[in-house]
């Protein structure tokens, strides 16, 4: 049940980002993943387990999209993008990391 609805929860953000660039290919949502991660992880998800919490993530997703839009604003190489993007996982994961250390 969880499969399907996911599905059609997929289905649902492709016609709305296929809509939103006026074309649709098979690759479309390819390196998204970096994106999805990097932005559950800055709100506060934890790669070593624990619980996150909705308004976490979205505040994650906002901070992530505002970070994105300014470096394609002042013109950064999407090549460097991915490459802050990587470090912005990396600190996040770090800081998460450090906190799991000092609670043990």
């Amino acid at each position: 049940m969880i499969y399907a609805l996911s599905g059609v929860f997929y289905a649902f953000g492709g016609m709305l980002e296929a809509g939103r660039i006026g074309s649709a290919t098979n690759n479309l949502g390819f390196m998204y993943e970096l994106d999805a991660i990097a932005a559950c992880v800055v709100g506060g998800v934890s790669f070593s387990g624990g619980v996150g919490t909705v308004i976490g993530v979205v505040t994650g997703v906002i901070i992530f999209t505002v970070i994105n839009y300014g470096l394609t604003y002042i013109g950064v190489n999407p090549y460097w993008q991915y490459i802050i993007k990587g470090a912005i996982i990396i600190f996040a994961v770090a800081l998460d990391s450090l906190k799991y250390a000092r609670k043990k």
